[in-house]
């Protein structure tokens, strides 16, 4: 068995707001470890006490697990989960950097190997971290990012331009600003961008830019395109495994 102790536990934030983690440790991983930060996605969703196939995955390889549910995640009433609104990538990331602090101050990770690893608003967290806050990141994959809130409202369709209203709380003077293609200049990690080539919700345009920034400022990161799926990956083993595969190859080289 691969998969060792699972705890919760609660972190505090710089502002005083109090963030529900989950903590799988891994079997086959020392303390302190090398160690995975995994935001979900959403935000209006959370890590529950049930099984998910990602954190699973990367026990058994080998990783720690913090999987933080920061402001804006459901589950822990409707004042924590309209937190967000109308701050995404603002104070709800101070949640997420906290969570990796918590892990090197517990002893529970090698404060040298700690990454992160998200899909969709997860995937948005990835490269906010990486760029906001570059110095805690051994490495980051992003599955399906935002890279681009402007440039993914005028490509949304009418359903996704409702979305990111209600999500920003008509504060469209913050798309440029919470848009991490804006700094992509701070990156000092690897990166490893996973995006679907047929993604209506997070579209592969912006990425696209995204990448081509990072070889401007000749970051290390590897894109990989992957065709014939959408942006949901949950209800698709072959792209969950392709998701999977790309993570697991990546944090080998950059982890171990």
């Amino acid at each position: 068995k691969r998969i060792g102790d699972v705890n919760f536990v609660e972190v505090t934030s710089p502002d005083g707001v109090v963030a529900p983690v989950y903590v799988v440790e891994s079997r086959v991983a020392p303390k302190p470890g090398p160690t995975v930060v995994y935001p979900h996605g959403g935000p209006w969703s959370e890590v529950a006490d049930s099984w998910s196939p990602v954190i699973a995955a990367l026990a058994a390889l080998g990783y720690h697990v913090v999987a933080p549910n920061f402001r804006g995640s459901t589950g822990y009433g409707e004042k924590f989960r309209r937190m967000d609104i109308g701050d995404p990538g603002g104070i709800d990331m101070e949640d997420v950097a906290a969570s990796a602090e918590w892990a090197v101050e517990s002893g529970l990770a090698d404060s040298s190997r700690v990454a992160i690893v998200g899909y969709s608003y997860g995937g948005y967290t990835v490269l906010m971290q990486l760029t906001r806050k570059p110095e805690l990141w051994r490495c980051g994959v992003a599955g399906a990012p935002v890279a681009d809130w402007e440039e993914m409202y005028e490509l949304a369709d009418a359903y996704f331009k409702r979305f990111q209203e209600i999500l920003f709380a008509s504060r469209r003077e913050l798309f440029r600003e919470r848009s991490p293609v804006n700094y992509v200049e701070n990156v000092r990690a690897p990166l490893c961008i996973v995006q679907p080539q047929n993604d209506s919700r997070t579209p592969l345009r912006p990425v696209l830019k995204f990448a081509q920034r990072l070889l401007e400022h000749g970051k290390t990161f590897e894109l990989h395109v992957v065709p014939d799926i959408g942006h949901s990956i949950s209800l698709d083993r072959r792209a969950l495994a392709k998701f999977l595969l790309y993570t697991a190859l990546f944090l080998e080289k950059y982890m171990k």
